[in-house]
């Protein structure tokens, strides 16, 4: 039987904390992507109705460049879209183990996993950081990893 996960969002869907945590990380001057695996249409209307669009500073979508996380060259298109190369400075926050996270790895970014209260997969190399919730990562980030 698997195991059943409910997340608390607000009525746009965003996780509670985010959109502002997104704020003050721009206001800390970091410069924020979103990489998502999908049909353009389907997504692109995610990222507006969450209100996400207006509070990054690019988006790169699957469908839209011909490749899918975990490939390394969606990470590295992603980015490209921020102003960046990928290195140990850019951080991917992510959920997934194997699409978000060992392939921010394997691009040579660093990461911080969003698992809830799942454990992490022992088959997998371990993710820098993790937090049980987005508004976590972006506390570590915002914290921790600027100082």
């Amino acid at each position: 039987m698997g195991r059943v996960r409910r997340h608390h969002r607000d009525p746009r869907g965003t996780h509670p904390g985010a959109l502002t945590g997104l704020e003050q990380l721009r206001a800390a001057g970091w410069t924020l992507g979103i990489l998502t695996n999908g049909a353009v249409d389907i997504q692109q209307a995610k990222i507006e109705r969450t209100g996400l669009a207006r509070r990054v500073d690019a988006v790169t979508i699957s469908e839209e460049i011909g490749v899918r996380k975990p490939e390394r060259v969606a990470f590295e298109v992603a980015a490209a879209r921020c102003g960046s190369t990928p290195s140990r400075d850019v951080w991917f926050i992510g959920d997934n183990p194997e699409t978000d996270i060992v392939g921010a790895l394997e691009a040579g970014l660093s990461t911080i996993w969003v698992g809830d209260t799942a454990e992490w997969p022992s088959h997998l190399p371990s993710s820098d950081r993790s937090s049980p919730d987005v508004r976590g990562a972006i506390t570590e980030l915002l914290t921790e990893v600027a100082q």
